[in-house]
């Protein structure tokens, strides 16, 4: 039985095509070859165009982001510099206030008080009546321990005045 395939397998006649039908198959694959080139390209130029749509909408939210971070930074910027000249305005008043409730004014620990306004550091004023002290004005500045207090005491023949500076 093997004997016979192999001799029928032998024996068969060769399957030649013709040069039309080689053409026509050639054509074909050529076809099928041009089709799957251009769904490939078609897909990587859909491909591409997302990328460049999702890279644009990240660009605008990015400059959106950008243009109300600057907005609200120059908003926070203004409201500082209004909070800040109202605080130096309320201290310069109170501290001129106490001084001329104290007596003080013509004192010269004036240039002290306007350097200390000045500074970014908070300034306590406070006047008490007690015992003999007139009233008692004090800068106390936190972080650095800068402590100036000026006493004002009433006595028969008038006002005596003692100042302390402390800078630690």
């Amino acid at each position: 039985m093997q004997n016979e395939c192999f001799i029928n397998i032998l024996e068969s006649e060769p399957f030649y095509l013709s040069l039309e039908e080689i053409q026509r198959k050639l054509e074909a694959a050529e076809e099928r070859c041009t089709s799957h080139e251009a769904e490939a390209l078609k897909h990587w130029a859909e491909k591409w165009e997302h990328r460049e749509e999702l890279l644009q909408k990240a660009l605008e939210e990015n400059n959106n982001f950008t243009k109300m971070a600057e907005e609200k930074l120059k908003q926070k910027i203004e409201a500082n510099k209004e909070n800040r000249g109202t605080q130096v305005n309320l201290r310069q008043t109170l501290c001129y206030a106490a001084c001329e409730a104290l007596g003080l004014s013509s004192m010269p620990h004036n240039d002290l008080v306007g350097i200390l306004l000045q500074s970014h550091r908070s300034i306590v004023i406070r006047e008490e009546i007690r015992s003999g002290i007139r009233g008692v004005m004090s800068f106390l500045f936190s972080g650095r321990g800068f402590h100036y207090s000026r006493l004002v005491r009433a006595n028969d023949s008038g006002l005596e005045h003692g100042a302390s500076i402390f800078i630690g």
